[in-house]
Protein backbone atom coordinates (compact mmCIF):
# COMPACT_ATOMS: atom_id res chain seq x y z
CA UNK A 1 0.00 0.00 0.00
CA UNK A 2 1.72 2.94 -0.83
CA UNK A 3 -0.23 5.06 0.52
CA UNK A 4 1.34 3.89 3.74
CA UNK A 5 4.16 5.91 5.13
CA UNK A 6 5.74 3.13 6.15
CA UNK A 7 5.53 1.37 2.59
CA UNK A 8 6.30 4.70 0.94
CA UNK A 9 9.57 4.94 2.46
CA UNK A 10 10.30 1.45 1.88
CA UNK A 11 9.59 1.21 -1.79
CA UNK A 12 12.08 4.50 -1.84
CA UNK A 13 14.41 3.22 0.12
CA UNK A 14 14.61 0.09 -2.33
CA UNK A 15 14.74 2.67 -5.23
CA UNK A 16 18.10 3.94 -3.99
CA UNK A 17 19.51 0.70 -3.42
CA UNK A 18 18.96 -0.54 -6.74
CA UNK A 19 20.77 2.73 -7.94
CA UNK A 20 23.58 2.52 -5.95
CA UNK A 21 24.41 -0.73 -3.95
CA UNK A 22 26.38 0.45 -1.51
CA UNK A 23 22.88 1.70 0.42
CA UNK A 24 22.15 -1.37 3.10
CA UNK A 25 18.81 -1.23 4.30
CA UNK A 26 18.01 -2.88 7.99
CA UNK A 27 14.74 -3.97 8.75
CA UNK A 28 13.70 -2.71 12.00
CA UNK A 29 12.01 -5.31 13.27
CA UNK A 30 9.98 -5.92 16.65
CA UNK A 31 12.37 -6.49 19.75
CA UNK A 32 11.70 -10.40 19.90
CA UNK A 33 12.93 -10.97 16.33
CA UNK A 34 14.96 -8.42 16.27
CA UNK A 35 18.16 -10.37 14.79
CA UNK A 36 21.33 -8.32 13.07
CA UNK A 37 22.51 -7.48 16.34
CA UNK A 38 23.15 -11.23 17.61
CA UNK A 39 26.74 -11.85 18.82
CA UNK A 40 26.37 -15.47 18.62
CA UNK A 41 25.24 -17.64 15.20
CA UNK A 42 23.51 -19.94 17.20
CA UNK A 43 21.07 -16.86 19.14
CA UNK A 44 20.96 -15.87 15.54
CA UNK A 45 19.18 -18.84 13.92
CA UNK A 46 16.89 -19.22 16.66
CA UNK A 47 15.81 -15.52 16.01
CA UNK A 48 15.92 -15.93 12.25
CA UNK A 49 13.79 -18.73 12.93
CA UNK A 50 11.19 -16.78 14.95
CA UNK A 51 11.00 -14.03 12.78
CA UNK A 52 10.48 -16.32 9.66
CA UNK A 53 7.24 -17.61 11.60
CA UNK A 54 6.08 -14.37 12.34
CA UNK A 55 6.50 -12.91 9.02
CA UNK A 56 5.66 -15.82 6.32
CA UNK A 57 3.19 -13.91 3.86
CA UNK A 58 4.74 -14.93 0.45
CA UNK A 59 6.47 -11.50 -0.61
CA UNK A 60 8.08 -11.08 2.47
CA UNK A 61 9.51 -14.91 2.54
CA UNK A 62 10.64 -14.07 -0.55
CA UNK A 63 12.83 -10.80 0.99
CA UNK A 64 14.19 -13.17 4.04
CA UNK A 65 15.27 -15.67 1.90
CA UNK A 66 17.34 -13.42 -0.04
CA UNK A 67 18.82 -11.42 3.06
CA UNK A 68 19.16 -14.84 4.73
CA UNK A 69 21.59 -15.78 2.08
CA UNK A 70 24.08 -12.58 2.59
CA UNK A 71 23.62 -13.03 6.37
CA UNK A 72 27.59 -13.05 6.79
CA UNK A 73 27.46 -9.60 5.66
CA UNK A 74 25.41 -7.54 7.90
CA UNK A 75 24.76 -9.89 11.22
CA UNK A 76 27.19 -9.07 14.14
CA UNK A 77 28.22 -12.57 14.64
CA UNK A 78 30.02 -12.80 11.34
CA UNK A 79 30.93 -9.20 10.67
CA UNK A 80 32.91 -9.12 13.96
CA UNK A 81 35.31 -11.29 12.24
CA UNK A 82 36.03 -8.45 9.42
CA UNK A 83 38.14 -5.50 9.92
CA UNK A 84 36.35 -2.78 8.70
CA UNK A 85 38.52 0.46 10.88
CA UNK A 86 35.01 1.22 12.33
CA UNK A 87 33.35 2.31 9.24
CA UNK A 88 29.59 1.57 9.57
CA UNK A 89 28.05 4.36 6.98
CA UNK A 90 24.31 3.83 7.89
CA UNK A 91 24.84 3.89 11.39
CA UNK A 92 24.29 7.40 12.57
CA UNK A 93 21.19 7.91 9.79
CA UNK A 94 19.32 4.63 11.33
CA UNK A 95 20.00 5.74 14.88
CA UNK A 96 18.30 8.77 13.66
CA UNK A 97 15.50 7.15 12.65
CA UNK A 98 14.98 4.51 14.96
CA UNK A 99 14.11 7.81 17.44
CA UNK A 100 12.05 9.35 15.19
CA UNK A 101 10.01 6.21 15.15
CA UNK A 102 10.24 5.33 19.09
CA UNK A 103 8.90 8.93 19.42
CA UNK A 104 6.52 9.30 17.19
CA UNK A 105 4.75 5.56 17.30
CA UNK A 106 5.12 5.15 21.06
CA UNK A 107 3.92 8.68 22.30
CA UNK A 108 1.43 11.35 21.39
CA UNK A 109 4.21 14.39 20.47
CA UNK A 110 4.00 17.30 18.65
CA UNK A 111 6.01 18.16 15.98
CA UNK A 112 8.46 20.93 18.24
CA UNK A 113 8.73 17.65 21.06
CA UNK A 114 10.10 15.83 18.10
CA UNK A 115 12.04 18.48 16.79
CA UNK A 116 13.71 19.02 20.57
CA UNK A 117 14.57 15.23 21.12
CA UNK A 118 16.13 15.48 18.10
CA UNK A 119 17.86 18.49 18.69
CA UNK A 120 19.23 17.31 22.43
CA UNK A 121 20.68 14.54 20.78
CA UNK A 122 22.78 16.21 17.95
CA UNK A 123 23.68 18.15 20.83
CA UNK A 124 25.41 15.43 23.11
CA UNK A 125 26.85 13.92 20.00
CA UNK A 126 28.32 17.48 19.14
CA UNK A 127 29.46 17.75 22.84
CA UNK A 128 30.85 14.50 22.83
CA UNK A 129 33.07 15.14 19.72
CA UNK A 130 33.84 18.48 21.51
CA UNK A 131 35.75 16.46 23.88
CA UNK A 132 37.51 13.68 22.06
CA UNK A 133 38.68 16.63 20.19
CA UNK A 134 39.45 18.88 23.41
CA UNK A 135 41.18 15.56 24.86
CA UNK A 136 43.58 15.88 21.88
CA UNK A 137 44.47 19.38 22.25
CA UNK A 138 45.94 19.05 26.14
CA UNK A 139 48.99 20.67 26.36
CA UNK A 140 51.71 17.87 27.46
CA UNK A 141 53.35 18.49 31.18
CA UNK A 142 56.95 17.54 32.35
CA UNK A 143 55.71 14.70 33.67
CA UNK A 144 54.25 13.11 30.74
CA UNK A 145 57.76 13.02 29.77
CA UNK A 146 59.76 11.71 32.78
CA UNK A 147 57.34 9.23 34.22
CA UNK A 148 57.73 7.11 31.31
CA UNK A 149 61.05 7.60 31.75
CA UNK A 150 60.93 6.49 34.99
CA UNK A 151 58.84 3.33 35.15
CA UNK A 152 60.06 2.52 31.80
CA UNK A 153 63.09 2.81 31.28
CA UNK A 154 64.17 0.01 28.78
CA UNK A 155 61.29 0.69 26.39
CA UNK A 156 61.85 4.44 26.72
CA UNK A 157 65.41 4.05 25.63
CA UNK A 158 64.53 1.40 22.21
CA UNK A 159 61.38 3.81 21.54
CA UNK A 160 64.52 6.46 21.25
CA UNK A 161 66.97 4.89 19.24
CA UNK A 162 64.24 4.33 16.46
CA UNK A 163 61.61 7.18 16.38
CA UNK A 164 61.31 11.05 15.38
CA UNK A 165 60.95 13.09 18.38
CA UNK A 166 57.33 13.73 17.53
CA UNK A 167 56.30 10.34 17.25
CA UNK A 168 58.35 9.01 20.86
CA UNK A 169 56.42 12.13 22.30
CA UNK A 170 53.42 10.31 21.34
CA UNK A 171 54.15 6.96 22.89
CA UNK A 172 55.55 8.29 25.94
CA UNK A 173 51.93 9.88 26.52
CA UNK A 174 50.56 6.56 25.54
CA UNK A 175 52.83 4.85 28.36
CA UNK A 176 51.32 7.03 30.79
CA UNK A 177 47.44 6.77 29.98
CA UNK A 178 48.34 2.84 30.29
CA UNK A 179 48.68 3.95 34.07
CA UNK A 180 44.77 4.22 33.85
CA UNK A 181 44.06 0.43 33.41
CA UNK A 182 44.64 -2.73 35.50
CA UNK A 183 45.84 -5.58 34.00
CA UNK A 184 44.56 -9.27 35.38
CA UNK A 185 45.84 -12.52 33.71
CA UNK A 186 42.38 -14.70 34.33
CA UNK A 187 42.21 -18.66 33.06
CA UNK A 188 39.46 -19.48 29.89
CA UNK A 189 36.77 -20.71 32.24
CA UNK A 190 36.70 -17.19 33.84
CA UNK A 191 36.81 -15.71 30.61
CA UNK A 192 33.60 -16.99 29.43
CA UNK A 193 31.87 -16.93 32.82
CA UNK A 194 32.53 -13.53 32.23
CA UNK A 195 30.80 -12.59 29.38
CA UNK A 196 27.88 -15.38 30.28
CA UNK A 197 26.60 -12.76 32.62
CA UNK A 198 26.41 -10.16 29.63
CA UNK A 199 25.32 -11.80 26.88
CA UNK A 200 21.48 -12.80 27.24
CA UNK A 201 20.98 -9.43 29.11
CA UNK A 202 17.97 -7.85 27.83
CA UNK A 203 19.16 -5.14 24.78
CA UNK A 204 18.99 -1.71 24.87
CA UNK A 205 15.55 0.13 24.11
CA UNK A 206 16.79 1.53 20.91
CA UNK A 207 17.33 -0.13 18.14
CA UNK A 208 20.69 0.71 16.50
CA UNK A 209 23.72 -0.65 15.47
CA UNK A 210 25.71 -2.27 18.20
CA UNK A 211 29.04 -1.04 16.95
CA UNK A 212 27.63 2.15 18.09
CA UNK A 213 27.31 1.45 21.69
CA UNK A 214 31.06 1.20 23.53
CA UNK A 215 29.19 0.01 26.99
CA UNK A 216 27.51 -3.27 24.77
CA UNK A 217 29.82 -6.49 24.36
CA UNK A 218 30.85 -6.34 20.71
CA UNK A 219 31.46 -10.12 20.11
CA UNK A 220 31.22 -13.47 22.19
CA UNK A 221 33.80 -15.11 23.66
CA UNK A 222 33.02 -18.30 22.95
CA UNK A 223 32.82 -17.81 19.06
CA UNK A 224 35.80 -16.58 19.36
CA UNK A 225 37.35 -19.52 20.88
CA UNK A 226 35.79 -21.64 18.06
CA UNK A 227 37.66 -19.82 14.85
CA UNK A 228 41.21 -20.35 17.31
CA UNK A 229 43.43 -23.02 18.08
CA UNK A 230 42.91 -23.35 21.90
CA UNK A 231 46.21 -24.95 22.47
CA UNK A 232 47.56 -22.20 21.00
CA UNK A 233 46.52 -20.07 24.12
CA UNK A 234 49.09 -19.23 26.40
CA UNK A 235 47.68 -16.45 28.29
CA UNK A 236 44.21 -14.38 28.59
CA UNK A 237 44.34 -10.94 30.26
CA UNK A 238 41.12 -9.36 31.23
CA UNK A 239 41.76 -5.64 30.95
CA UNK A 240 39.78 -2.91 33.19
CA UNK A 241 39.74 0.94 32.91
CA UNK A 242 40.55 1.86 36.68
CA UNK A 243 37.77 4.32 36.62
CA UNK A 244 34.74 2.11 35.61
CA UNK A 245 35.30 -1.30 36.54
CA UNK A 246 31.99 -2.76 35.45
CA UNK A 247 33.41 -3.64 31.89
CA UNK A 248 36.17 -5.48 30.99
CA UNK A 249 38.62 -5.59 27.65
CA UNK A 250 40.23 -9.12 26.38
CA UNK A 251 43.58 -10.04 25.24
CA UNK A 252 44.23 -13.17 24.14
CA UNK A 253 47.72 -13.83 23.26
CA UNK A 254 48.57 -16.55 21.37
CA UNK A 255 51.88 -18.97 20.68
CA UNK A 256 52.65 -18.03 17.43
CA UNK A 257 52.70 -14.16 18.33
CA UNK A 258 49.37 -12.91 17.40
CA UNK A 259 46.34 -11.62 19.78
Amino acid sequence: DVSNDAASLYEDLLRRKDEDPRWYIAIDWDRETYTRNSLVPDIFERKWVQLTEKYNEPRVVKYLRTLYSSKSAWVRAYTAKIFTAGIQTTSRVESYNAQIKRLVLNSNISLLELAEALEANISEERNRSKYIYWKTQIPLTSSVITLPQALFPEIDRALSCFLTPAMLKVQRTEIKSCLNYQASAITKAELIKYQESFLFKPESDAIQFIEDDEDVMQVSISYVLKNVDVNQIEEIWAIRIITASKFCHFVILLSNKTY
